[in-house]
């Protein structure tokens, strides 16, 4: 029995018969060697994707974009230091020091109490001032001697009112 069991695969395998091969008319061969061309060629351009994408250098632009990010910082926080800097040169001006050395001071004095701008306010500056004239009555012109605006700083007109004596005046000349 056990002879007739091992017999029985053989002969069913002999029995089946070998597929045939189908034939394909030149127009459906042309058709599929086509379909086979164009999907090779979507593979290849894949494949290539995706190598452009495995040698990008994902560290570097990571590292790139936050050196980026600090030099706008970098940038911001000068342009700010830079309006402030503009800003106090213009309120020192207007306070009306009698040489540059009291406004110099003024202006280390209010900056070492770190006071900020409200716009073109000053906030705190007129405490400063008030002290320092306090202490020093000296470093600021009164209202009789106020020195005279040769050029007007906004809109860049010449004061038409200067005399001989005011320029005299201003450049220490007697």
């Amino acid at each position: 029995m056990e002879d007739e069991t091992k017999n029985e695969p053989e002969q069913q395998q002999e029995q089946t018969p070998e597929p045939q091969a189908k034939t394909y008319s030149e127009a459906d061969y042309n058709a599929l060697q086509a379909k086979l061309d164009a999907v090779t060629g979507q593979l290849n351009d894949a494949n290539s994707k995706i190598q452009s994408y495995a040698d990008m250098d994902i560290d570097g632009i990571k590292q790139s974009a936050a050196d980026w990010q600090k030099k706008y910082e970098v940038a911001q926080d000068q342009m700010q230091q830079l309006e402030y800097s503009t800003k106090l040169d213009k309120f020192v001006a207007q306070q009306g020091c009698k040489n540059p050395i009291y406004a110099d001071y003024l202006k280390r004095q209010i900056e070492s109490k770190q006071l900020k701008f409200d716009g073109d306010t000053l906030l705190g500056g007129e405490d400063v001032v008030k002290a320092l004239k306090k202490s020093c009555p000296d470093a600021f012109f009164t209202e009789d001697e106020k020195p005279p605006i040769f050029v007007d700083s906004a809109t860049g007109s010449a004061n038409k009112d200067v005399t001989d004596e005011m320029a005299r005046r201003v450049m220490g000349l007697k």
